[in-house]
């Protein structure tokens, strides 16, 4: 799949929310630095991102959203 990665956030220790596609996970769009008050006073050691590897074959996770952050695809059920 190719397309615009647009960053996003998520409420703190939501990640298993994300990953199941609830509707209580709801993503705000982050601005750019440009666009964001202080955002040059931000040190880049004070920032990370956190990437996971996947091994050939395997699937991989991604979260799609609306334009307003909220689900583009229905949650998961377990």
């Amino acid at each position: 799949m190719n397309g615009i990665l647009e960053p996003g956030a998520a409420p703190g220790d939501s990640e298993l929310d994300v990953a199941y596609n609830r509707p209580t996970a709801r993503f705000v769009k982050m601005a750019r630095t440009k666009e964001t008050e202080g955002a040059d006073d931000v040190k880049n050691r004070e920032v990370s991102f956190q990437g996971e590897i996947y091994v050939a074959g395997e699937k991989r996770f991604r979260t799609q959203r609306e334009e307003d952050g909220m689900l583009l695809n229905p949650e998961i059920e377990v």
